[in-house]
């Protein structure tokens, strides 16, 4: 079988998956089983979110949830629009599902909040899924000193008392909304279906996967470009405006880089090259193939040494790699404190087949030149192109040839790494950062608006690049999408009937094996499937 076919099988399997959840979500909402029909929407999200079915959204699902959330009963129901301050002082709130410690969205939002630390701006954080993980402290403390509050609805309360205490809390403490929460998650359309709040921003921070959120968001924050071609055209998103990552210029240490290096074990006179990524940001992909391209570019460059960060040590493609070139290549597994490996570093490489958006832009504020990936498989996938950057290798032997030639090249290096610095710079920190920030908010309503014009849109034209993207998430997400979407979240599948439950909940994961009523279940939908 062809690599186009089983692409093309993949993407069909997830859109009937994704189609016989998000089916039975709509035939519980015109039953009026509204409990039944959110539980099915978590579901039908987590699906779509894990296993890309061919759209970026889905309006017929969001339509039904903020349907939903219209019937909210709430003591305190509007009469007018809030006030929204344009040009006084701003209360924001910052709605997260959940926040944790290792980065990603959360320090995002830790970010933003530090621009404003200091000013006019309040930030107020609310987590409305956290369960029983411990919030990070950095992040409530960055809130409270701009006088902002700090909410964590406990898990206790049930998904309609949860839409309504957001809902409270946005009408009565905020100017501004701000989701940064998961892609799967339905709260902000059972909160936020009403007219006359403050307006909302949705944050585009998962801008390669399904969200739900279209019809919520006055306007998207895109990061980059190449996401807001997708929120423009299969979102069905008219107000998408760019507002880069966050970022800050760091403090660099007065220590010397030999110093640094000798800290770390790293050879001091080496050419130290740096990657950082989760495992499956290198799991080869065709021909893209990271650790055998580390591998080819460590035999040409005997000065070189590279270091990777975020990988599993005992990943077997890596220790392959490490085995053809010894202790030239440094796995240096996870790192809770980074900035050391920056500074050490000569060169940063991005990591592919997907790229780590942050961690590769904080390598050019660090002082270390960036070097693209070589042939992305999708644009969304890697790292736009910034001054000083070189434009993706149409080979890996042209990508392995500009590496050599950087390494051997130290006058080329520092030429490069001030035009990245300035680029980078002027697009995610101080006043640059901020003036794209107001450009934004120029555009908001004055209060917040309910678009449903595009409901009725279809959405189900595939694109070849929708097979890539799928066979992609199958090749790191594995087969049992429906089985982990059931017990993803206990207070969503509390909202299914008791008889499903029993159904559900058969499926032990610590035994691995399925309860027979449960196998029914599942092999009645795989028998709608294609085959792969």
């Amino acid at each position: 079988m062809t690599e186009e076919k089983t692409n093309a099988i993949i993407l069909e399997r997830n859109y009937a998956r994704f189609n016989w959840v998000q089916q039975r979500a709509l035939l519980a909402f015109e039953q009026r089983k509204f409990n039944q029909a959110v539980g099915w929407a978590y579901i039908a999200g987590f699906c779509a979110w894990r296993a890309h079915m061919g759209q970026f959204a889905h309006p017929g699902l969001e339509f039904m949830l903020h349907n939903i959330g219209a019937d909210l009963k709430h003591p305190n129901r509007m009469s007018r629009p809030a006030t929204y301050h344009r040009f006084s002082q701003r209360r924001w709130l910052h709605v997260l599902s959940s926040a944790f410690g290792i980065g990603g969205h959360t320090r995002l939002v830790q970010q933003w909040i530090r621009k404003d630390h200091g000013g006019a701006e309040c930030h107020s954080v609310i987590l409305t899924d956290q369960r029983n993980y411990s919030a990070p402290d950095w992040l409530k403390e960055v809130a409270l000193a701009t006088g902002g509050d700090f909410n964590v609805l406990p898990p206790s309360m049930s998904i309609f008392e949860r839409a309504c205490a957001l809902r409270e809390l946005a009408m009565n403490g905020a100017d501004i909304i701000v989701l940064h929460t998961n892609p799967n998650d339905p709260l902000p359309l059972l909160a936020f279906a009403q007219e006359g709040l403050p307006p909302i921003i949705l944050m585009n921070h998962a801008d390669h996967v399904f969200w739900f959120g279209a019809t919520v968001a006055d306007a998207v924050a895109d990061l980059r470009p190449s996401a807001q071609v997708i929120t423009r055209s299969r979102r069905l998103v008219e107000n998408s405006q760019l507002l880069p990552i966050p970022l800050e210029v760091p403090a660099l240490s007065n220590e010397s880089k030999e110093m640094i290096r000798k800290r770390l074990g790293l050879p001091e006179s080496a050419t130290i090259l740096l990657s950082i990524g989760s495992n499956y940001k290198y799991l080869p992909y065709g021909n893209l193939n990271f650790p055998e391209t580390a591998v080819r570019i460590l035999h040409e460059n005997q000065s070189a040494v590279l270091v990777v960060i975020g990988t599993d040590k005992k990943n077997k493609d890596w220790l392959l790699a490490s085995s053809n070139v010894g202790n030239r290549l440094v796995l240096a597994g996870q790192q809770t404190n980074i900035v050391d490996y920056y500074q050490a570093s000569d060169i940063y490489l991005e990591s592919f087949p997907l790229g780590s958006l942050t961690a590769t832009l904080d390598a050019v504020l660090y002082g270390a030149p960036v070097i693209r990936a070589p042939q992305l498989v999708l644009d969304i996938l890697g790292l736009d192109c910034y001054d000083g950057m070189n434009s993706n290798a149409e080979s890996i032997e042209e990508y392995c040839s500009y590496v050599k030639s950087l390494i051997n090249d130290s006058s080329k290096q520092e030429e490069l790494l001030q035009l990245q610095r300035q680029s980078v710079a002027s697009a995610h920190t101080g006043d640059g950062w901020r003036q794209q920030r107001d450009t934004l908010l120029n555009s908001l309503p004055e209060h917040h608006l309910l678009n449903f014009a595009h409901q009725n849109v279809p959405t189900n034209g595939f694109e070849q690049s929708d097979e890539v993207w799928a066979e992609l998430q199958y090749l790191h997400e594995g087969k049992k999408i429906l089985s982990r979407a059931y017990f993803d979240n206990p207070a969503y599948s509390a909202c299914l009937k008791p008889s499903m439950l029993d159904r559900l909940q058969a499926l032990t994961l610590l035994r691995r094996q399925y309860h027979p009523e449960f196998r029914t279940v599942m092999l009645k939908i795989n028998k709608q499937l294609p085959r792969v």
